[in-house]
């Protein structure tokens, strides 16, 4: 995080042991990496949703017709998951 980088290496699932590394120069690559991402913007934290229970945040301010991205994150307090983003376009006033 510190240098706003991910740095990979290829993983062969046909070779073991330290063969399974690729060590060529287009087998170690790194990418830039943002820590967050300024085009999104937090609109709520649903807190103390039990396991398998369902979170839900109103998003207020909606404007119909504008399309809109959004994606959701969850945690346990050790481990993240980060939803891929879901694109919808705002229906008429009153709507979801």
């Amino acid at each position: 995080p510190e240098e706003a980088t991910i740095e990979a290496t290829t993983f062969s699932v046909t070779r073991s042991g330290a063969r399974a590394y690729e060590r060529d120069a287009d087998s170690r690559f790194a990418l830039p990496w943002r820590a967050s991402d300024p085009g999104f913007t937090r609109i709520g934290v649903a807190q103390d949703v039990p396991s398998g229970g369902v979170a839900s945040i109103r998003w207020r301010g909606l404007e119909p017709g504008r399309t809109y991205e959004w994606y959701a994150a969850a945690t346990d307090g050790t481990l993240v998951h980060i939803g891929e983003p879901t694109t919808f376009m705002a229906g008429h006033a009153g709507g979801r």
